[in-house]
């Protein structure tokens, strides 16, 4: 059988764990488990009911205070009339009881209460016991709900991590795969089954583990040796090959720094020196894939082709990027249609393929093509960027703002290769050093700087006209995107703009709190507003750097939502108040030196 470890699991009240664990961690038989799964619902609703009777965290750690100090009138108030009925153990088929309750629960969307029963039960009970409850089947269906929820959850949460708030209103579903044991629990033999690989390939790689993905592959291949593996291999292990071999999930590609800057980009948590080309992953799929599907001839569809331009693109083939999406949609490098495909096709595009095809293209420094496949999906394939649209959105925004950045030391270094220019025999020298030698052309330097900035700033205004046109669900990391982007760019002008474009976001995010979606709209509007108060905290530093320390009240009062931000704003400026008036007299200083030379330049001039 098959243990399960917890490492992040985080439940509502930080006491449900514990509970359940003593809950059901000493049962033995099948009659005692099915004992333990109405006592772990009976537990989760006085629970709830204890968190709407008292907002403190309780410090009861057992399951009798809990239930003491619960005031029933609340606890049957807060639950549907089914569910606060006393379970009653009735006899019969326990299995099917069980069953049914795993059901109740993955339909409500509470994961983590299954998560948790399937831990304890794996470490309390021999594979025998366990398998008198749920077959390896059923066990295997139901993982399967619980990989795709992490997943679900993990893409959900990727804005809300790199905003860095408190706001997030996700659980995080943390499975991890370092206790399961292909042969044995205990001194009872179970044997894997085709779908316990998928989930436990799937897992690891979505946690971004590809080196233990890659094992469970050479056990599915040691298991079936002399190539007898490939006649066991479903479609969707195949599919996960390019996954872990071929890295085709953009969220886990790595960038080492580019030509003109030097951020770094690796979010696997592990090391994994195995990765394929795409063409050697997609020719064994296409010589092998018969003896899963029966059929000689392989046609594409929408996962296929996810799958396939992920890896592609990781390969690094541009080239066969535009060739596979002519070949397919029938649209050429300049966005016009040869042959459009019907609409009932498998291939037809959706807003995930078109997703993938604008972030690979932006991926391989092709962001000219990937504005015009953008416009040409649309307008073609009636691709409407609307609700639906987020994470094509979070996505692009993220790695076009990521891949368009550029330091001063980099470009530097970049413009002097590729100028042929010897600055003192000094391998990487500063700026100052550059200027003081005859070689240099710090004016075509400049104008190189200025041309990377007008390329990052044209695309980023470009992308997000779009999004604002799309009509789409709101994508913070559209906004957070943006303001980097005018923050580097140092546009006053631009940013007081982004300050009114967040305030008319935040009154459509504003809902009344009888709304079913009020939540939601709660902890989209506390993303905004971190973001909001950095962007007037940005507009502080440059009206402190440029010297205009009396404008900073200016802009606090102006800006500032309410009594909260006002003060942090303040609190702010204060404590940079000296770093401000440090800088102020630096540029007084070098403005009266610069003033000095030219009249000691005029002078000498006379003395002539």
């Amino acid at each position: 059988m098959l243990k399960l470890t917890r490492t992040i699991l985080s439940p509502s009240d930080p006491n449900t764990q514990h509970m359940i664990r003593g809950a059901i961690g000493s049962a033995r038989k099948t009659e005692r488990l099915r004992k333990d799964v109405y006592r772990l619902f009976n537990i989760h609703a006085a629970c709830k009911a204890q968190e709407t009777h008292d907002s403190q965290p309780t410090k009861t750690s057992t399951i009798s205070s809990i239930l003491e100090n619960a005031p029933s009138n609340v606890f049957l108030d807060s639950l549907p009339k089914n569910l606060s009925k006393p379970f009653i153990i009735e006899t019969g088929d326990a299995s099917k009881e069980v069953k049914s309750k795993i059901n109740d629960l993955l339909k409500r969307g509470q994961y983590n209460l299954v998560l948790n029963a399937l831990i304890s039960w794996s470490e309390a009970h021999t594979a025998d016991e366990f398998q008198e409850l749920l077959s390896p089947r059923e066990f295997s269906y139901v993982m399967e709900k619980l990989v795709n929820r992490q997943a679900w959850v993990y893409r959900a949460m990727g804005t809300e991590n790199v905003i860095k708030d408190d706001y997030s209103p996700l659980a995080p579903l943390a499975l991890e795969a370092k206790d399961f044991r292909n042969g044995s629990l205990g001194d009872v033999h179970y044997d894997l089954t085709v779908r316990d690989f998928e989930n436990l390939i799937q897992l690891e790689s979505q946690n971004c583990k590809m080196d233990l993905a890659s094992k469970w592959y050479q056990r599915f291949e040691q298991r079936y040796p002399d190539n007898d593996h490939y006649s066991r291999m479903s479609y969707n292990l195949w599919l996960l090959r390019f996954y872990v071999y071929g890295n085709a999930e953009s969220r886990n590609w790595k960038v080492d720094g580019t030509l003109t800057n030097r951020g770094r980009r690796d979010r696997k948590r592990s090391m994994f020196l195995s990765h394929a080309h795409w063409l050697e992953l997609f020719n064994e799929f296409a010589k092998n894939q018969h003896l899963m599907s029966g059929n000689s001839q392989f046609s594409f569809e929408k996962s296929s082709i996810l799958a396939v331009m992920g890896a592609m693109s990781h390969s690094k083939d541009k080239a066969q990027i535009c060739k596979f999406i002519e070949g397919v949609w029938g649209i050429d490098g300049k966005g016009r249609l040869q042959k459009k495909i019907p609409k009932d096709d498998p291939r037809y595009p959706d807003v995930d393929i078109l997703s993938t095809i604008v972030v690979s293209l932006i991926y391989n420094d092709q962001t000219v093509k990937a504005m015009i496949y953008l416009n040409a999906f649309q307008e073609h394939y009636n691709i409407e960027l609307g609700k639906d649209s987020k994470q094509l959105w979070d996505m692009v925004f993220d790695w076009a703002e990521f891949l368009t950045r550029f330091s001063e030391e980099r470009s530097l270094q970049f413009f002097l290769k590729n100028t042929d220019t010897k600055v003192g025999g000094k391998l990487n020298p500063s700026l100052s050093k550059a200027k003081s030698s005859p070689n240099f052309d710090y004016e075509g330097f400049l104008t190189f700087l200025a041309d990377l900035q007008n390329h990052r700033t044209r695309l980023m205004d470009e992308l997000w006209t779009c999004y604002k046109e799309s009509g789409s669900v709101l994508s913070t990391r559209a906004y957070l995107s943006r303001f980097l982007v005018l923050r580097d760019a140092k546009d006053e002008n631009g940013l007081f703009e982004y300050l009114k474009e967040i305030t008319l976001e935040l009154r459509f995010q504003s809902l009344p709190e009888d709304a079913f979606n009020y939540k939601m709209s709660v902890n989209s509007s506390k993303r905004l507003r971190v973001l909001y108060e950095r962007a007037v905290r940005t507009l502080i530093d440059f009206k402190g750097e440029a010297g205009e320390l009396e404008l900073i009240e200016v802009v606090v009062r102006k800006w500032a939502t309410d009594a909260e931000m006002k003060t942090s704003l303040e609190d702010y400026a204060s404590e940079n108040y000296s770093r401000f008036e440090a800088r102020r007299k630096e540029r007084e200083e070098s403005k009266l030196m610069k003033e000095q030379e030219e009249e000691d330049e005029k002078f000498l001039g006379l003395m002539v």
